[in-house]
């Protein structure tokens, strides 16, 4: 627990400054009983998307699916964002794919991408994607090698890959809050279109929808 506790501290405080990460983690002990979230949803329209070829040649740009994901990559995937513990094989095994930058035997950043049937777990809801959508459930660059173009590198590869799959949009989302992935989804093209809020006390849930416009952000 204490360990996890640390991991998410240090993460928090990296995405969201000294301020916020002590917010952040004062109530995380008490989100079994109380939790209050607001996210961005995002959507990227492939159908009108040309695709751009960018690139950092520092790394090689792997796209592991269940086929070909190795034990080694899965565990640095997991200790980047330890949520993934327990979904990252649901999520190759329900066809999703994931983009890794590689410093050698490294993962410097990753994409990672489910189809089908879909979990927000910031927001804890479901959805069902038709076959021609996507969903955004990661994408992280490891501190020591930020700075170098890698977030928006991702994106674009993704999304070139995915419109070559014959898919016509990626959605994602993003705390409210997390100003440098608002940035970045803004950067390479997503369009922020809603605002979900989440607030559950005990088993009571409370969802609010709002229709954000560009001009809003």
């Amino acid at each position: 627990m204490l360990n996890i506790f640390v991991k998410k501290f240090k993460r928090n405080l990296t995405d969201y400054g000294f301020l916020i990460a002590v917010k952040k983690m004062i109530l995380f002990p008490f989100t079994d009983i109380y939790k209050k979230k607001d996210i961005y949803v995002y959507k990227k329209d492939l159908t009108k998307y040309e695709p751009v070829e960018k690139t950092n040649p520092a790394f090689e740009y792997v796209f592991f699916e269940k086929n070909n994901i190795t034990e080694s990559v899965s565990n640095q995937l997991i200790a980047i964002e330890e949520w993934l513990f327990d979904k990252l094989n649901l999520i190759l095994d329900n066809q999703g794919i994931c983009l890794a930058a590689m410093d050698g035997d490294t993962v410097a950043g990753f994409n990672l991408v489910s189809f089908n049937e879909i979990y927000i777990p910031l927001v804890e809801l479901k959805r069902t994607f038709r076959k021609n959508q996507a969903w955004s459930e990661q994408i992280s660059v490891k501190k020591v090698y930020r700075k170098k173009g890698l977030g928006s590198i991702l994106r674009y590869k993704m999304f070139n890959e995915l419109k070559a799959r014959g898919n016509k949009s990626l959605y994602g989302s993003t705390m409210t809050d997390n100003i440098s992935n608002i940035e970045l989804s803004k950067k390479v093209g997503f369009e922020i279109f809603a605002k979900i809020g989440f607030k559950r006390l005990l088993n009571r849930k409370n969802y609010t929808f709002e229709k954000v416009y560009p001009n809003q952000l």
